[in-house]
């Protein structure tokens, strides 16, 4: 399974029992970039 498709899901996940969801709407040129970013920095900062 593409371990970028696992990492989404698991963010899915954790975005689902949060009660509160920020949406960002990106340029798409920049996609790619704050994707990395942000699922680098979610899973970094994670402990459990």
């Amino acid at each position: 399974m593409d371990k970028t498709f696992s990492q989404s899901q698991d963010v899915f996940r954790q975005a689902m029992r949060s009660p509160l969801v920020r949406l960002e709407v990106l340029p798409s040129l920049s996609r790619e970039k704050y994707e990395k970013f942000l699922i680098g920095q979610l899973f970094g900062s994670s402990t459990g």
